[in-house]
């Protein structure tokens, strides 16, 4: 779980061939550039999901604001 992490961690801020070069250089070693992107979009879907399901819960509020902000950086939507 957290070496997923650390792996979707760095294949969301760049390529995923630059990616795999970050990854080893933090720890030593490289998961193939496809096991990186499977896990990267794995979580970014997961991600998705999450806020889709919470936004729907903040419905009653957006109908009230004209604007929204919120975060998808690991931090909790304000």
């Amino acid at each position: 779980m957290r070496l997923e992490k650390a792996m979707s961690g760095f294949g969301a801020e760049t390529s995923f061939q630059r990616a795999v070069q970050h990854f080893k250089e933090h720890y030593g070693w490289s998961p193939s550039e496809s096991t990186l992107r499977n896990v990267t979009l794995k979580y970014g879907k997961e991600c998705e999901s999450y806020l889709s399901t919470h936004l729907l819960r903040t419905e009653p509020l957006l109908k009230k604001s004209e604007t929204l902000l919120c975060s998808a950086d690991g931090c909790n939507i304000r």
